[in-house]
């Protein structure tokens, strides 16, 4: 109960000036019970999404990313929701979009433009299959990580991830392939199972709730990148993909891959600016406040476990 109390008193002194919060999703789909904890809470699920639409569209403004800058201007006391989601999974488009249409909510998709180009190396879920399917992981170093129980896989999935991640990202799959004694998956395959076509994103693009927003080309950590112009042309790449790809289309809003102090800082922030994006979002954070930057805009992850708290 007190504890309750002091988190109740935190997120209010937090949330002094809050104009409104943007939500960060990736996907939206049905969660597996007997999946890997840290893939499945990339997920909501379609109930989950359209019981929160229901509860909070009197009470808040959908809105849409392009509106921001604009509503932090104006003395509105009634508080806005931005919906946003990250990378380019196929759900956005065949599960997502059918229940915004339906509640007439405006949303944004950040694509990495190696998602639609079939070209993500989608490790976390080659990973996760690869746990799920056996009772011990060999390595090849020798190392064998037993995961006989759901616990156990979950714990090394983690264990394992940790490991991937402090792999080059410049060869990453051949490391990888390397270090699970594996053939190269099949990247197409599985690519077309999670990720948007272009034609998928073409169709968004007509609607008008939607906003295609970019997001580099290979979801890569811009702050671990050596120059200036390696962090102008991952962007750039991204976009002339977009531009290649689907019909007049404008920038206008970015999202930072990854999000964190770890992988953005005033450098990125600076470049993104003058690159003449009208805001941009990070990966972290809480409400959006009059005196937000509009290119380092907060978001918060929505996931099954989300604290309604937050929403006052």
């Amino acid at each position: 109960m007190i504890k309750r109390i002091l988190r109740k008193m935190k997120h209010c002194i937090q949330d002094i000036g809050t104009k409104g919060y943007v939500l960060m999703l990736h996907r939206v789909s049905e969660i597996e019970s007997n999946g890997i904890f840290m893939n499945e809470n990339m997920k909501v699920s379609p109930k989950f999404l359209e019981e929160f639409i229901l509860k909070y569209k009197e009470k808040y403004d959908f809105i849409s990313s392009t509106e921001i800058n604009d509503r932090l201007k104006n003395k509105s006391k009634k508080k806005f929701i931005v919906f946003t989601m990250d990378d380019g999974y196929l759900d956005n488009y065949t599960t997502a979009f059918p229940i915004f249409k339906k509640y007439n909510v405006p949303f944004t998709v950040f694509v990495a433009s190696d998602f639609p180009n079939m070209k993500c190396f989608l490790w976390w879920h080659i990973l996760g299959d690869m746990i799920k399917k056996n009772d011990h992981i060999k390595l090849s170093d020798g190392s064998i990580y037993s995961c006989a129980t759901l616990e156990a896989k979950n714990l090394v999935f983690e264990q394992l991830r940790s490991k991937i991640l402090l792999l080059n990202s410049q060869n990453l799959i051949t490391k990888f392939c390397s270090l699970f004694e594996i053939d190269l998956p099949e990247l197409q395959t599985l690519n077309a199972k999670y990720c948007m076509s272009w034609e998928n994103i073409v169709e968004l693009n007509k609607n008008s709730l939607v906003t295609i927003g970019a997001h580099t080309a290979h979801h890569a950590n811009l702050r671990a990148m050596k120059t200036e112009n390696d962090v102008k042309r991952e962007i750039i790449e991204g976009l002339n993909e977009f531009e290649n790809h689907i019909p007049n289309y404008k920038k206008s809003v970015f999202a930072y891959p990854f999000g964190s102090p770890f992988e953005i800082g005033k450098r990125e922030i600076d470049i993104v600016e003058k690159m003449g994006f009208t805001s941009a979002f990070l990966g972290c954070g809480r409400g959006v406040k009059q005196k937000s930057c509009h290119w380092a805009i907060p978001r918060i992850a929505f996931t099954e476990d989300f604290d309604f708290s937050i929403l006052k």
